[in-house]
C-alpha cells in the first residue's frame, strides 16, 4: 500500500479528475489541472499499483538556513593574519543516486545481499529507487582557512617595491560533521555533490567539487 496523498487542489478539481464518466481526454486535462496543485503527505493507505505516479513533497532542494562562523587572528602588530571561514547548511534533501547505481541496485552493498531489512525490500520489490537515493543533506563544512604575511618594508625595498604580502589559503579541505552519511550502510557522496533539483539526476552525471590550494605572492611598485 502506498500514501496517496493530500491533495492541495480545490474541491472542484479533485471531484473533477475522480469523475469516472470523463472521456479520456477530459480526463487527462483533468489530472493535469490535478498535478499542478500537488500533494502532501497523509493520505489515505491506496494499492501502490495504479497510484504511483502520485508526486509527494520529499524535501527542500536548496538549504533554507545557512551559517557561517568566520574568525580572524591578527599577530605580530597585523603583519600575519590568519582567518577562516566555516559554513553549515540546514534544511536540503539531496539524492545519491551514485550510491543507489554502486551499491544497491547491482547488489554490492550488505543489505542488498541479506535483504533484512523489511523496508529496503519492499522498496527494492517496486523499484522504489527514491527510497535508496534521498537523504539529509545538512552539514558543515570548512569552507577556507589560510594565513596572510605582509613583508617587513625593510625586505621589500631591497627588491625596489613599495608594499608586499604572502598569503597561502586551502578551500573545502574538509567536512567535520554531516547528519546523514549513508544509505542502508552505502556510504554517501560529498553532501553537495548533485543538482538541488529533483527533476533531473541527481549527482550521477554531476562533477563533484574539489578542494583547492592558493599560494599568492603580491609586490606593489
Amino acid at each position: 500500500m502506498c500514501d496517496s496523498g493530500i491533495s492541495l487542489a480545490p474541491a472542484d478539481v479533485v471531484a473533477a479528475a475522480a469523475d469516472g464518466t470523463l472521456t479520456q481526454i477530459e480526463r487527462d486535462a483533468a489530472q493535469f489541472r490535478l498535478d499542478q496543485y500537488g500533494v502532501l503527505q497523509g493520505g489515505d493507505p491506496v494499492p501502490c499499483g495504479p497510484n504511483q505516479n502520485i508526486g509527494l513533497y520529499a524535501g527542500p532542494g536548496f538549504a533554507t538556513y545557512v551559517f557561517t562562523i568566520a574568525p580572524r587572528l591578527s599577530l605580530l602588530d597585523n603583519t600575519l593574519v590568519i582567518f577562516a571561514l566555516a559554513e553549515g547548511q540546514y534544511g536540503r534533501t539531496s539524492r545519491d543516486d551514485l550510491t543507489d547505481w554502486g551499491h544497491h541496485r547491482f547488489h554490492n552493498s550488505l543489505i542488498s545481499r541479506t535483504e533484512d531489512d523489511p523496508l529496503w525490500v519492499y522498496a527494492e520489490q517496486l523499484g522504489d529507487d527514491y527510497a535508496r537515493q534521498l537523504y539529509d543533506a545538512d552539514f558543515w563544512r570548512i569552507r577556507e582557512i589560510g594565513a596572510r604575511y605582509t613583508v617587513p618594508p625593510s625586505l621589500v625595498e631591497r627588491m625596489g617595491a613599495a608594499r608586499g604580502s604572502i598569503a597561502f589559503s586551502a578551500r573545502n579541505l574538509f567536512t567535520p560533521w554531516r547528519k546523514q552519511t549513508d544509505i542502508y550502510g552505502a556510504q554517501l557522496a560529498d553532501p553537495e555533490y548533485g543538482q538541488p533539483s529533483e527533476t533531473g539526476a541527481g549527482n550521477y552525471w554531476v562533477m563533484p567539487g574539489g578542494a583547492n590550494l592558493n599560494l599568492t605572492l603580491r609586490v606593489t611598485f
